[in-house]
């Protein structure tokens, strides 16, 4: 974590993923090669604005990178610090 001033926080991520394909269409099972599985990465890079002394902000922006299926992943989320 690479602190910036007094309330932000930066950091940069780099991990494993897995995704898991099989889903329904109007009610037909989609033939998605009956579950397909795919092992993959992801890199990307966050942030963390304390709003207050127990509330934190955090917004993320990944690429997640499998065999079948590329895409950009933007998160936002909310926390409460615990002390």
């Amino acid at each position: 974590v690479f602190p910036i001033g007094r309330v932000v926080n930066v950091y940069p991520f780099l991990g494993a993923s897995f995704t898991y394909w099989d889903y329904l269409i109007d009610g037909n099972k989609k033939e998605y090669d009956k579950g397909q599985k795919s092992f993959g990465g992801n890199i990307g890079l966050g942030t963390e604005i304390n709003i207050i002394d127990d509330i934190i902000i955090g917004i993320e922006a990944k690429y997640n990178y499998t065999e079948i299926n590329k895409q950009p992943i933007v998160g936002i989320r909310v926390g409460y610090v615990f002390k």
